[in-house]
């Protein structure tokens, strides 16, 4: 090969390595934060429903509001739910025993029904007092017959307290108006004292209020 020729050169690979310092292009990956974007976007759109309180709020009030005329008919509801009635003295003696009757409220719930036999006078240091013997609902004598009762009670009045149901009213004699008449059904309710003597003879202390016959 003559000097004077030229030289075939390499060809040069075109594709150059583009220096460190410049950046690559970043191209940004799909990301589902960006569909959450649009939910919370329609969310934070989406119309917002009002309450009006004051529309809502006085119908359930209504609704709840119990009047004192209504409170005070349920609590007489009540009261005679609970009542107990006792027609013998041996039923009245039984609700002494078991009771705390001490309790107004459990003096309350008691009823108490029987025949009224006599009632008589006495003078106390507080004024005068009337007492009611009355016998067993169930008794069948005749009032004739249970007069016995009244003929001997001042020679053994121990041993009858014991049979009767005796019930005191202050302020009181056998003809005060609104007393019960001899034979009468009567009907005592929520005494103010109620006992029992000796163990055996039940003892009442009554307001005429609190007394109801038939005749």
């Amino acid at each position: 090969m003559a000097s004077g020729a030229l030289k075939k050169r390499n060809p040069v690979n075109k594709t150059e390595t583009p220096p460190s310092n410049l950046k690559k292009p970043r191209v940004k990956a799909p990301d589902t934060a960006d569909h959450n974007m649009v939910g919370d976007s329609q969310l934070a759109t989406a119309p917002i429903i009002s309450v009006d309180e004051d529309a809502v709020e006085p119908t359930a009030t209504a609704s709840q509001y119990v009047s004192p005329l209504e409170r005070y008919q349920r609590m007489r509801d009540q009261q005679v739910a609970e009542i107990e009635t006792v027609t013998t003295v041996e039923s009245l003696a039984n609700f002494i025993r078991t009771n705390d009757v001490d309790q107004p409220s459990v003096r309350a719930r008691l009823q108490a029904k029987g025949r009224v036999i006599w009632t008589s006078d006495h003078i106390v240091t507080t004024g005068e007092l009337a007492k009611i013997h009355i016998v067993d609902l169930q008794a069948p004598e005749s009032l004739e017959k249970l007069q016995k009762f009244r003929g001997a009670y001042d020679s053994d009045y121990l041993a009858i307290d014991k049979l009767l149901i005796t019930a005191a009213v202050f302020g009181c004699t056998a003809s005060t108006p609104g007393m019960p008449p001899d034979g009468a059904i009567m009907t005592i309710t929520n005494p103010s004292k109620v006992s029992l003597f000796m163990d055996k003879a039940c003892q009442l202390r009554v307001r005429l209020a609190n007394l109801t016959f038939e005749e």
